[in-house]
């Protein structure tokens, strides 16, 4: 049996926090880092390392995102189906404080190129 999941893959910028600003402050990073995101990849990860065989169904843009996408989603076990636009990739930006609340700021112009 395979998995097919239909969802989002996304570049993901991690921003660890003491706490999380107020409005209108900025606050310097305990550390930062980019990896795979997205709701979509985020499940067909966890279902193919669990040994399922598994497709993802994504879209993406045509820019170095995307090729850093592909390059995280390729050292994974599962397949990737991607229909590209010529839009930027999906990207996020994760704040996270020290008892693990977060906010999250995603733009996703080639997951809906027809929502405008």
């Amino acid at each position: 049996m395979r998995v097919h999941v239909v969802g989002n893959a996304c570049i993901d910028t991690n921003f660890r926090l003491g706490r999380l600003p107020s409005a209108g402050e900025t606050l310097n990073a305990l550390s930062c880092e980019e990896g795979l995101g997205g709701k979509g990849a985020n499940q067909a990860v966890a279902a193919a390392r669990t040994g399922a065989a598994v497709t993802l169904w994504t879209a993406l843009g045509n820019d170095l995102a995307a090729a850093a996408i592909r390059d995280h989603l390729s050292a994974e076990p599962c397949e990737l189906r991607a229909t590209t636009f010529d839009l930027p990739s999906d990207r996020s930006t994760i704040a996270v404080d020290a008892g693990s609340e977060n906010f999250i700021v995603s733009s996703w112009p080639a997951a809906a190129p027809t929502i405008r």
